[in-house]
């Protein structure tokens, strides 16, 4: 955790202000050297050394963050060439005070002096330590920089702040869960940046717990979707051990949340729609133990209703197993579909259910040309539209019409719609009407013999052929179920894709 980069990244500046200052005392030594041999030409070499050390700390000094290392450099650089000057200042007598271009110099030649080996020593070492300076800075900028990017492309949010609850640095995810903009928050208390009384109340648990902290919230966000965070802390420390704030790791939970429901109702659902059968059953069955079977009619009565349970008891089993294949994984990848004319399968789907619609007076109007085909599992999306179908019969009051056409779509997709003048259906309901036991007046149908698996059969075929199903209703106006499905150029894109 020591890795992350806060605001002002004191321990970068502390690393390198330090490399700088032994540099510095390198130049100090040669520099001393040099003025034990040369006086004062020596000396005026060493004050400029000193300055020149003096000046490249004070602008590292000055400068923070990014542009830490960079500064850092400069500076290295700055030393560098005041070692440069020592060394030469050593090798050449009479580089101060030397006349100009055309004038004539009286004075006699100043001696050479050599400069002892010690000296070439210290110099030969200030640079290898500059150098190794520098390498250890582009190194260290090499790796927060990979820190860094790694820390802003984690999928779980991470937010890091300090004693006093300011942000030190949040990553994008973080930033997007909570509607904030990383870059303005940094140095802000957390109840400034972002104002949600979920994270603001586990912030202050986890500041004031001694060890890590879990907990769950949700955040309401300006213009968009409620979703549910689940956070965890972890204490952040410093090179010594001190606790130096907090590292709080936020992940987005919606979804699960919402599939943890959906499987607690699916549960629910599942054994109410059993139990209603089964507790008819076992009553009628009581009922005839008791009574005898002397009244035949009676029986046959009796006997009649345990027949129709039981078939309903199967209906909704077999819907189950219908449901449990196509939610098995792979299970698109185990069809082998056909291209196949759409016409023919609505033909049959509809071939059973004419008695149905004829018994309402209903008249099934099938508008699907030849010329439409689909590369689909026929069987299933004969299964499909049955559904559709059957739910349209259902619904549609006697004497009027259900409609099954053909559509070619702009997508590269075909389409099979179910158009019927039914009751429709309240737009609140329309999001969960392919939900598993989703009902919309569980009594009438359950009156219809409905096992409230159908629309959801027809959702999950639809996926695994490469399609989906949709819906348009307004109360009093009918309804139309549409599913669509690929063509074979839609079907080859889909698996290159």
């Amino acid at each position: 955790m020591s890795g992350l980069p806060s605001r002002t990244e004191p321990w970068r500046v502390g690393v390198a202000a330090a490399a700088l200052q032994v540099a510095a005392g390198a130049v100090a030594w040669v520099c001393v050297a040099g003025a034990s041999l040369s006086g004062g030409r020596a000396g005026a070499i060493a004050f400029a050394g000193a300055a020149l050390s003096a000046t490249a700390i004070l602008l590292f000094a000055r400068i923070r963050g990014r542009r830490a290392a960079a500064a850092a450099l400069l500076a290295a650089e700055l030393i560098e060439a005041s070692v440069d000057r020592a060394s030469a200042g050593h090798g050449a007598g009479g580089a101060i005070g030397r006349p100009h271009d055309g004038e004539i110099d009286e004075r006699p030649p100043a001696p050479r002096i050599e400069a002892p080996a010690e000296v070439a020593v210290v110099v030969a070492s200030a640079r290898d330590a500059i150098e190794t300076i520098r390498t250890r800075l582009v190194e260290l900028e090499h790796l927060v920089r990979e820190q860094q990017s790694i820390f802003a492309s984690m999928g779980a949010g991470l937010l890091a702040i300090d004693p006093e609850q300011r942000i030190l640095s949040v990553n994008r995810s973080a930033a997007s869960m909570l509607g904030v903009d990383p870059d303005r928050v940094r140095g802000k208390l957390v109840q400034q940046a972002a104002r949600h009384a979920g994270l603001n109340r586990f912030v202050g648990e986890a500041s004031a717990a001694e060890g890590p902290t879990d907990g769950e919230f949700v955040v309401e966000r300006s213009g968009q979707a409620r979703i549910t965070v689940q956070a965890a802390s972890e204490p952040l420390r410093d090179a010594a051990g001190e606790r130096s704030g907090l590292l709080i790791s936020l992940s987005d939970v919606t979804q699960l949340r919402r599939l943890e429901t959906l499987r607690s109702d699916f549960a629910a659902n599942v054994s109410h729609e059993l139990r209603t059968p089964i507790t008819n059953i076992k009553g009628y069955v009581e009922t005839m133990l008791q009574v005898g079977v002397d009244d035949r009619d009676q029986a046959m009565r009796f006997l009649e209703i345990v027949r129709r349970n039981a078939q309903q008891l199967g209906a909704i089993i077999e819907d189950l197993l219908a449901l449990a294949r196509l939610e098995q994984p792979g299970s698109r990848e185990a069809l082998e579909p056909i291209e196949t004319e759409l016409r023919a399968i609505v033909d049959r789907a509809t071939e059973d259910l004419t008695p149905a619609a004829q018994a309402k007076g209903i008249v099934l109007r099938i508008e699907v040309p030849a010329s439409l085909r689909a590369c689909v599992t026929p069987s299933l999306v004969q299964q499909a539209i049955a559904n559709l179908v059957s739910n349209a019969i259902t619904y549609s009051p006697p004497q009027s019409t259900v409609q099954i056409r053909g559509e070619e779509r702009p997508d590269g997709m075909v389409g099979v719609a179910v158009v019927d003048r039914g009751p429709g259906i309240a737009a609140h309901h329309l999001p969960r009407i392919f939900e598993r036991f989703y009902r919309i007046d569980r009594a009438r149908s359950r009156e219809h013999g409905g096992t409230g698996l159908g629309l959801a059969i027809v959702k999950h075929i639809a996926q695994v052929q490469g399609g989906r199903v949709e819906v348009e209703s307004r109360l009093g106006a009918g309804s139309t179920f549409r599913l669509v499905l690929p063509t074979v150029e839609a079907a080859m894109a889909q698996v290159a894709g």
